[in-house]
C-alpha cells in the first residue's frame, strides 16, 4: 500500500499525525485484493456490501410491508418481487418509527407462514425495533443522544444489513435542503457503519405525490422520483420507486429501478398483494406499459389531496404562500393555479394554521 504521507509545498516538510489518513492503493493492488463472492445481496448488485439501497414512496403505499418482504427473503434465501436475493442467513435490522406492535404481528405472521420451515432462520437472523416507549419514537439524529443510542444498538447486535424507516424520522433539520440531507446522511451512515465498515444500508423514503409524481417513476424521470434534496440520489448506489398500479387502492404496486451504479437495472415490475397470504406476488397480468401512459396522458385524476402536504412540509416551521406552492409544485409536478388552491383547499380542511398579521402558513 503506497505510503499516504504528504509534504507541505510551501516549506518541503512532511506532516503525518496530525489526522487520520485515507486508504490509496495502486491498480495493481486493488486488483490483487480478495473478492466476495457473497458481496451482492439483491438483483444485479442493486445492493452489496458497504453499499446503501433506497425504496421510495409516497406515504402509506406499503414500503415497510415490502421493506419486511424483503429481509425476510434475504434470510431463507427466496427471491423479492421477481428480483433474486443472495444473502441468506445473514443478520438483518429493521429500525422503524412508524408501525406499533399490532401492525408489525399482522405482518409477521403472515412471513411466518409463508416462511415455513424456514422460519427458524428468520428468527435467528431479524431483529426489529418496537414502539413501546416515548423514546422509541423520537430518533431524529439533531439529538446527539439519539445518535449515542442508535450507535450502542447496532454494536450491541452488529447486523450485515441494517434498514432505517423512514429516513424523515432521523433527519437533520429540513431534508429539502442540500446541506441538512448530506448532514444526515453522513450521521446515518456513520452510525449505520459502527463496528463493521462493509455493513449494507437500505432507507424508506417519501417520494413526490400525484399522478404526475408517479410518472416520473418511469423513463428519464426515475432518478428524480424521491422527496426532497438531490444529495439522497448522489448517496444511495441502488434506487427502488414504488408506486400504485391504480388510483383507487395500494393492492397493486409498481417497482421501476430509479438507480443500479452497480449493475443492471431491473425492468419494471408489477406486484399484488395476495388477501389470503397478505404477500406481494408478482403480478404478470398488469399491463405496465398501459398504466405508464394512462399517467402520461393526464386520462386519471390528480390524486393530490390538502393532507399530502404533511408529507413534504416540516412540522414547526413557517412558510408564506409562495414558499408553499413551490415545493408543491417541485414534490407534484402540479401547474401554478393548481398549487395555490391546494394551499386554499389545505387551510380550510384544518391541514395548515395560517396567520392573518402575519400572512405565514404552518401545519396545524
Amino acid at each position: 500500500m503506497i505510503s499516504t504521507e504528504w509534504r507541505d509545498v510551501t516549506n518541503g516538510e512532511t506532516a503525518q499525525g496530525s489526522a487520520q489518513q485515507i486508504s490509496v492503493r495502486t491498480p495493481e493492488e486493488i486488483l490483487a485484493m480478495p473478492r466476495d463472492k457473497h458481496a451482492n445481496f439483491l438483483g444485479d448488485r442493486l445492493l452489496t456490501l458497504t453499499q446503501s439501497l433506497v425504496i421510495a414512496g409516497v406515504g402509506g403505499i406499503g414500503k415497510t410491508r415490502l421493506l419486511l418482504q424483503l429481509l425476510v427473503p434475504f434470510i431463507i434465501g427466496r427471491p423479492w418481487c421477481g428480483i433474486e436475493t443472495h444473502a441468506r442467513g445473514i443478520r438483518c435490522f429493521l429500525i422503524q418509527t412508524e408501525n406499533g406492535i399490532a401492525r408489525l404481528q399482522r405482518d409477521l405472521e403472515a412471513l411466518k407462514k409463508w416462511a415455513e420451515e424456514d422460519w427458524k432462520l428468520v428468527e435467528e437472523n431479524l431483529l426489529i425495533h418496537t414502539l413501546e416507549t416515548e423514546d422509541d419514537m423520537l430518533l431524529h439524529l439533531s439529538e446527539p443522544g439519539n445518535a449515542r443510542r442508535l450507535e450502542a444498538t447496532v454494536k450491541k447486535f452488529n447486523p450485515a444489513i441494517i434498514a432505517f424507516d423512514p429516513l424523515r424520522d432521523f433527519g437533520i433539520g429540513d431534508l429539502n435542503c442540500d446541506a441538512d440531507m448530506s448532514a444526515t446522511l453522513r450521521e446515518l451512515g456513520r452510525i449505520g457503519r459502527v463496528g463493521n465498515p462493509d455493513r449494507a444500508l437500505i432507507l424508506l423514503h417519501h417520494a413526490i405525490t400525484g399522478r404526475i409524481g408517479a410518472a416520473k417513476a418511469f423513463g428519464l424521470e426515475r432518478t428524480g422520483f424521491g422527496r426532497g434534496s438531490k444529495v439522497l440520489h448522489s448517496y444511495a448506489r441502488g434506487f427502488v420507486n414504488v408506486i400504485p398500479g391504480s388510483e383507487d387502492d395500494n393492492e397493486t404496486l409498481i417497482l421501476t429501478c430509479g438507480k443500479n451504479s452497480n449493475g443492471k437495472e431491473f425492468p419494471p415490475v408489477a406486484v399484488r398483494l395476495n388477501p389470503d397470504t397478505m404477500i406481494y406476488e408478482v403480478a404478470r397480468d398488469f399491463d405496465i406499459e398501459s398504466w405508464r401512459q394512462q399517467l402520461i396522458s393526464g386520462k386519471t385524476k390528480s390524486g393530490v389531496k390538502p393532507q399530502m402536504l404533511r408529507e413534504f412540509l416540516t412540522k414547526g416551521r413557517e412558510y408564506d404562500k409562495q414558499q408553499i406552492v413551490t415545493l408543491v409544485r417541485q414534490e407534484t409536478g402540479l401547474g401554478k393555479s393548481s398549487a395555490y388552491q391546494l394551499v386554499d383547499r389545505a387551510k380550510a380542511h384544518g391541514v395548515l394554521r395560517y396567520s392573518k398579521l402575519t400572512k405565514i402558513y404552518a401545519l396545524a
